[in-house]
């Protein structure tokens, strides 16, 4: 059976409220600033950070990796369709 690998990039921490932003949450705010109508390059993990660098220190993006390991999905350009 071939196991699937989920990456979770959430809004905040489990302990953590996620705040509202001007037009949607923060956390979505933050991640299409980031994302950049596709022009973003680096991975998963990089994309991530770079939106953590834009939040308030109270509410931290999770990331968190569900199933098989796959270094090769978590190396990807984020939201790369193969």
């Amino acid at each position: 059976a071939v196991m699937s690998t989920i990456i979770l990039i959430s809004g905040c921490m489990d302990n953590q409220t996620s705040s509202d932003g001007r037009r949607n949450g923060l956390f979505t705010e933050k991640l299409l600033r980031v994302w950049g109508n596709g022009t973003f390059r680096g991975n998963y993990r990089q994309f991530r950070d770079r939106i953590v660098s834009l939040m308030p220190p109270v509410q931290t993006p999770n990331y968190f990796v569900v199933g098989a390991p796959n270094a090769a999905f978590e190396a990807q350009n984020p939201f790369k369709i193969s």
